[in-house]
């Protein structure tokens, strides 16, 4: 026995039995109280510690293994042999059932035997504690694991299943087990795939993952994700399934919020044209969102961004002002905020915004550059509408003005031009001097009344006015005016909408239009004059700032001509600005048309491009 002293308790109401034990135990190490009665015995345990206890099953009011069961209750963790009398199978199984370590019966055991049994019942108390006590641990890991831990046999019943099944399904453990997995608490849907992973678990396929739905007490349902791993007895045989499943709701919610975050990022990115973009440092890989290719007009899908595909885009100088400004930001780790310009492959050119921050480790070294992408180009050309307007405003208000004080300047000169012709006799030499002055007087107030036009301050007489009806009353004089090397067609919509205009204004616009048209064309060629209804929406709005959406009346005249660059374009309604050769145009032509046109609320447009012809269009309200 241990070297320590043995602390031996003898519950026993025959003395003469409790003395030959303590005469068989008599020995220095051992330390012996003997109680009488049970009641005595169970006090005394209260308060001191005992090795073992030898206990008759016999005493004064208790039946059978009473006695040794309420010692154990009272006191768990102490080694119990039972003392009996009688060699019934029936009671020393009862007694060792209930966790005593063994039994004696008395009058047939010697000194050897009742040391051994004390000894081994200590040793065999000691490991069943153990047992326990892990047996318990993992008990307790397993029923408050935050996932289900089922096992199911290869029927598909629910051998056993811990706590967390509860609170996942609602359904008590007692209410899972000897329940087939499958048919009591897998969603239809899910039933056949997960019969066939379950039976290829079994068939030592190796350990699988899989998700599916499992229906919940209160009629709900919810996503589990499973982890079935086979568990084989000692002859390497397959013998029950082990089932781990996580709960998907938090996961699928995460996914789900991640899924429409990203999908509004995206719209948002759509929306207001800004792309986005991540380069690390380290390992020099560039990403790029999805408005980022569509601003750059690539296939995301057989695209594979890199900084030198960025600056490949950008033209000329620009290219190696934007590199060296790039750089220095990266050395200096200060914000890159640049405007420049980038050429698609399809050609056509876009302004971009570009800003970037430098994102620093601990040590201060910069570990990614995040950086957006804003396209501009609408903007751009909104805000050179506005200065262009303002700036035709400007001039028109200028224009307006001059020319309302030299009209009245040229009455006068007129009015005493006539008086004296009046006056003049006809062989007298002045007579011709004076007409030359009244001619160029004349021609003066035409110049003067296409300023006024221009500058909108003409009264004008407005009436509802049928377009085709004026194209047609106008053909005949078009095609004289611009002879015969030139073709005349029209496209007259016979559905068009009524407008409401001065006539008169009209046709100097047609009119002019068309000369335009003709002297683009030296060598001959074709003018359309065509007419439709059409609407101007939201997207007119994005290209000009001065739109009104609404349903209008179209009145377009395209030529077969040299065209113009953007750059012509652009001056092309400005006042005294001329394509044409010195002394062959006042450069008012088309000023005139633009204030008219304005002033009888109306917008008009011009698209050229050089080698294609060009085409004016304006629009006038529907009434």
């Amino acid at each position: 026995m241990d070297n320590k002293k043995l602390k031996i308790a003898i519950v026993e109401d025959n003395d003469g039995d409790a003395a030959l034990i303590k005469e068989m135990l008599d020995y220095g190490d051992v330390e012996i109280n003997h109680f009488k009665d049970l009641d005595s015995a169970l006090e005394d345990f209260e308060f001191h510690i005992y090795d073992i206890a030898l206990v008759d099953l016999g005493l004064p009011g208790c039946v059978g293994a009473e006695a040794p069961m309420m010692i154990m209750n009272e006191n768990p963790t102490l080694p119990v042999v039972a003392l009996t009398g009688s060699d019934d199978v029936r009671v020393i199984q009862k007694v060792l059932s209930i966790g005593a370590q063994d039994y004696l019966i008395k009058g047939r055991f010697d000194k050897e035997t009742l040391i051994r049994s004390i000894r081994y019942s200590i040793e065999r108390k000691k490991v069943y504690d153990n047992l326990n006590a892990q047996k318990q641990f993992s008990e307790n890991i397993i029923n408050t694991a935050n996932a289900v831990i089922m096992v199911i046999d290869k029927a598909g019943r629910i051998i056993r299943v811990n706590e967390f099944f509860r609170e996942l399904t609602g359904y008590r453990s007692e209410e899972a087990v000897n329940k087939n997995f499958i048919d009591s608490f897998v969603a239809k849907e899910y039933a056949k795939k997960t019969k066939e992973i379950i039976n290829r678990s079994f068939a030592d396929a190796p350990d699988v993952n899989y998700s599916n739905l499992i229906n919940k007490k209160n009629g709900g349902s919810v996503f589990v994700e499973w982890h079935f791993s086979i568990l084989k007895d000692d002859k390497e045989e397959s013998t029950a399934l082990l089932c781990i499943g996580l709960d998907l709701t938090m996961k699928i919610q995460a996914e789900n919020q991640l899924k429409a975050s990203e999908e509004l990022l995206k719209r948002t990115e759509k929306i207001a044209h800004v792309g986005s973009w991540i380069l690390d440092r380290k390992t020099s890989k560039f990403i790029w969102s999805e408005e980022m290719y569509n601003i750059f007009g690539l296939d995301a899908e057989k695209t594979a961004p890199d900084y030198n595909l960025l600056l490949s885009f950008i033209p000329g100088d620009d290219r190696d002002e934007f590199d060296e400004s790039f750089r220095m930001s990266l050395n200096s780790g200060k914000t890159f905020e640049t405007i420049h310009k980038i050429k698609r492959k399809d050609g056509t050119l876009r302004t971009l915004h570009q800003k970037a921050e430098h994102e620093k480790d601990r040590s201060g070294v910069i570990r990614r550059t995040l950086g957006m992408v804003h396209d501009i180009t609408e903007q751009k050309e909104l805000e050179e509408q506005l200065r262009q307007s303002q700036k035709m405003e400007a001039i028109g208000l200028l224009a307006g003005g001059i020319a309302h004080d030299f009209n009245n300047l040229l009455m006068v000169i007129l009015c005493n031009s006539d008086m004296i012709i009046s006056r003049l006799k006809k062989d007298d030499p002045t007579l011709e001097e004076m007409i030359e002055i009244k001619k160029s007087g004349q021609r003066a107030a035409e110049l003067t009344r296409q300023l006024l036009a221009f500058s909108r301050k003409q009264v004008l007489k407005p009436q509802i006015i049928d377009m085709n009806s004026v194209v047609n009353d106008l053909e005949k004089m078009i095609k004289r005016l611009v002879g015969e090397r030139i073709e005349v067609g029209t496209i007259l919509n016979p559905g068009i909408g009524m407008v409401k205009a001065d006539k008169g204004q009209l046709d100097q616009v047609i009119m002019n239009l068309v000369v335009n048209a003709r002297d683009a064309m030296p060598d001959g060629g074709k003018i359309t004059v065509e007419t439709q209804n059409v609407t101007l929406g939201n997207d007119y709005i994005k290209k000009y700032s001065d739109i009104r959406t609404g349903n209008y009346v179209m009145l377009a005249v395209t030529d077969t001509g040299t065209g113009m660059s953007k750059e012509t374009v652009d001056k092309i309604f400005e006042p005294f600005f001329t394509t044409k050769g010195l002394g062959k145009g006042t450069g008012l032509g088309l000023s005139t048309v633009y204030g008219i046109v304005k002033q009888s609320n109306g917008y008009i447009f011009c698209y050229s491009e050089p080698g294609k012809g060009t085409t004016f269009y304006f629009t006038l309200n529907q009434t």
